[in-house]
């Protein structure tokens, strides 16, 4: 049913109206000769006759095609108000927000996509604080911590060292992914009421809180994230540690803001992302349906066109090239959704 055809024509519609490249990996269908789906497409219609195919002509490309289109005109606005902003919050956003006002430095780890820089932000300007932000690599050096003398013997300041001296929440992002000479760095700052910069010795402020963020528990890479690095156990002690999960709630609500047509497409994310999470369904990774997910396909949504038919979508929000027998497997179990 599956093989990879060469066809002559470089832009050809499947019934969906996704486009049809050059050498791609199509199936056809032995119930209507001559129709070609995407093998995504053809895994998640299961029943072919309920698609009822029609043909297009080729190029692609043709005032015929009757996409699935939402004008802004369509789209029902949802209206926060100012008293109930706490609604499009996360649901651990009071959590975290103990902490900065307790001036406790954290770690805040979970999956790409959950919102944790979003949300050092958000407590910081709710509370007057000043924020600054960094993330980090495995070559990061000091000097990004540190700051610098450049050769006229100016010391250029980093956005730890304002921070520090001003107050204020700095967010340190990506910490499971830095090298283990630059945590010595912070450790001794983070237990420290003095810290040794290039211009000289320098006194924390009392409104410096560190808040860092990663994918991992800090404990060394996992089945999702191979390469991240375990944290040292002296900046493990220093830090109180909250898991930051995904506010299905709070995803939905911000996709509905963008489209308020978008509810079936973000519970597919969510059932995706439930699906691909699960170790025993044999998806190792670089499939991520994240929130970041939800809204990128809520605005493509509102256009129209055969570019931005529901495969088209998936396929540039979701799969982002993945090989198709993995997309296969998951849209098997995971069929996008036919309606909006």
């Amino acid at each position: 049913m599956q093989a990879k055809q060469r066809m002559e024509c470089s832009y050809d519609l499947c019934p969906h109206g996704g486009i049809i490249r050059f050498g791609e990996e199509i199936t056809w269908n032995r119930k209507a000769k001559g129709e070609r789906y995407h093998v995504d497409c053809f895994v998640s219609a299961k029943g072919l006759s309920e698609y009822a195919p029609v043909k297009h002509p080729s190029p692609a490309i043709s005032a015929k095609i009757e996409p699935v289109s939402f004008d802004f005109d369509q789209v029902e606005e949802i209206e926060v108000k100012e008293e109930k902003s706490e609604e499009l919050r996360h649901y651990l956003y009071p959590l975290l927000k103990h902490y900065v006002q307790a001036r406790q430095h954290v770690y805040l780890w979970g999956a790409p996509g959950s919102g944790k820089s979003h949300v050092a932000k958000q407590i910081a300007e709710e509370l007057g604080l000043q924020f600054s932000y960094i993330s980090v690599n495995p070559q990061s050096p000091a000097s990004l911590l540190l700051g610098y003398m450049d050769a006229h013997g100016v010391y250029r300041e980093s956005e730890l060292f304002r921070r520090w001296r001003d107050g204020g929440v700095f967010l340190f992002d990506e910490q499971d992914n830095c090298s283990s000479s630059l945590l010595t760095v912070l450790n001794g700052m983070l237990a420290s009421d003095l810290a040794n910069f290039p211009c000289g010795m320098v006194p924390k402020h009392k409104d410096f809180i560190f808040v860092g963020t990663g994918n991992t528990s800090g404990r060394g890479g996992d089945w999702q994230f191979p390469e991240r690095r375990k944290i040292d156990e002296a900046s493990i002690d220093r830090l109180a540690f909250i898991q930051w999960g995904y506010d299905a709630s709070l995803e939905l609500a911000l996709a509905l803001k963008i489209n308020g047509k978008a509810t079936e497409w973000v519970k597919w994310i969510q059932a995706v992302r439930a699906f691909t999470g699960r170790k025993e369904n044999g998806v190792k990774g670089g499939i991520y349906a994240t929130p970041r997910s939800s809204m990128a396909g809520a605005k493509d949504l509102l256009a129209s066109g055969p570019f931005f038919q529901l495969a088209e979508i998936a396929e540039r929000h979701v799969w982002k090239g993945a090989d198709r027998d993995t997309v296969a497997r998951i849209v098997a179990n995971v069929p996008l959704p036919k309606v909006f």
